[in-house]
């Protein structure tokens, strides 16, 4: 097995391969084909933003769907006051 980190590459055993995982590096096997990657903070911080950007499209798309019904009482009360100016 082959641990990878940045520019890193270490040979190493099937016995070391969690400890390798721990601080960091992508394990893979004899034909470069990736075994096992690590889950660290950064994975979890991108989970976090990823989900914190779904949360403000979603909350973006709220907004808009609000401002057109808005808009459109606007418009309806624009209308109205035109006809009561008559």
């Amino acid at each position: 097995m082959i641990a990878v980190k940045k520019n890193e590459e270490v040979k190493i055993l099937d016995m070391q391969k969690n400890e390798y995982l721990e601080k960091g590096y992508t394990i893979y096997d004899d034909k470069m084909k990736v075994i096992a990657k690590p889950v660290g903070k950064e994975d979890a911080k991108i989970k976090q933003l990823e989900k914190q950007v779904a949360d403000l499209t979603k909350n973006k798309t709220d907004l808009e769907n609000e401002k057109v019904g808005l808009e459109k009482q606007v418009a309806d009360l624009q209308e109205e006051i035109k006809k009561l100016k008559k």
